[in-house]
């Protein structure tokens, strides 16, 4: 049973259904265009086919692993971003079109993520760190705009989970892509390393993962016609 840090520090447990753990359920329901129910962990990379691949290795593991820098503390943890779909067409991207992260990730549902003590982040200015008790200034994300170096990444919408690792199967999970080309390699990648796995005698099985494309149609961003297989 996953234990996070949140939670050993007798938290109390949340009852979570098998439902709140699949992110298909309602994610995507009627409502405000700028709310979603789910959380999106977004891989990063120099370029598009690197980042496919990291996803790629995310999927082999079924597990995210917790990173410790710039988390204040040292304590690891897991990003996410609650940013719904539906704005990110062009990616997770600032006013000026900036952004840190690729077009690919692993989308779970909030309430999950809440369960195991996963919260937002507080975006607050560095004279406030000092206020956070110690056991939530994981939480605390630098934000300056009342000065000439500028620091804000609240389009960031950053949620945080304080765990060495996330492990999950396919029905916990939705996985995302830029776009439909993307998410149909993505399943006839995992289909073929099926067959190569089993031999000549083997089968192409098909892929267990949810997918859902981003609509991205920049330059660019279309898979290789031609290219090694990545998972």
């Amino acid at each position: 049973m996953l234990r996070s840090q949140y939670e050993m520090n007798q938290a109390p447990a949340a009852k979570v259904t098998d439902q709140a753990r699949s992110p298909a359920s309602h994610c995507d329901g009627p409502g405000r265009g700028d709310f979603s129910s789910c959380l999106i962990h977004f891989t990063k990379s120099n370029d598009t086919g690197s980042a496919y691949e990291v996803l790629c290795e995310i999927v082999r593991q079924r597990r995210l692993i917790g990173a410790k820098n710039c988390i204040r503390g040292g304590t690891p943890c897991v990003c996410f971003s609650e940013a719904p779909t539906t704005s990110l067409s062009h990616g997770l991207v600032n006013a000026y079109g900036d952004g840190r992260y690729s077009l690919f990730g692993v989308r779970f549902t909030k309430e999950w993520i809440f369960s195991l003590g996963g919260r937002p982040v507080i975006y607050q200015p560095e004279c406030e760190y000092q206020f956070l008790k110690s056991e939530i200034r994981w939480r605390h994300m630098r934000f300056e705009i009342d000065c000439l170096d500028r620091i804000d990444f609240t389009s960031e919408r950053e949620w945080r989970l304080p765990l060495e690792e996330l492990t999950f199967s396919p029905a916990d999970v939705q996985l995302v892509f830029p776009n439909a080309g993307w998410a149909a390699r993505f399943s006839k990648d995992f289909s073929y390393l099926s067959y190569l796995e089993h031999g000549e005698s083997g089968y192409y099985e098909e892929s267990p993962w949810k997918t859902i494309d981003l609509g991205c149609r920049l330059i660019g961003q279309q898979p290789p016609k031609h290219s090694k297989v990545g998972c």
